[in-house]
């Protein structure tokens, strides 16, 4: 055993120098991976605006995602929220 250590470079106290080329295949092959593996981003709304975080109750969310299998095209939470709004500002009193 003693051999094959001292053969591998793996003695105490001894840094083990590996090849140049073999680092460049490391960082070729991790940049491809790591780039399959990322998702998309999701697209931001192309109009910005400020910023309003919201909390919702477990009845009102089930509510708000009733509404939202409604719609043809099936928004999202915050654009349900949009366009909930904008109904509810709509209605005259």
């Amino acid at each position: 055993m003693e051999r094959i250590s001292f053969w591998l470079g793996l003695e105490p106290g001894r840094k083990l120098l590996l090849p140049l080329g073999l680092l460049w295949c490391y960082h070729e092959h991790m940049n491809k991976s790591s780039r399959v593996n990322m998702k998309t981003p999701k697209k931001r709304a192309a109009a910005t605006g400020d910023l309003v975080g919201v909390r919702v109750q477990p009845d009102m969310a089930k509510q708000l995602d009733d509404w939202r299998r409604k719609q043809e095209d099936l928004p999202g939470r915050p654009e349900a929220i949009r366009r909930l709004v904008e109904l509810g500002l709509k209605v005259k009193k």
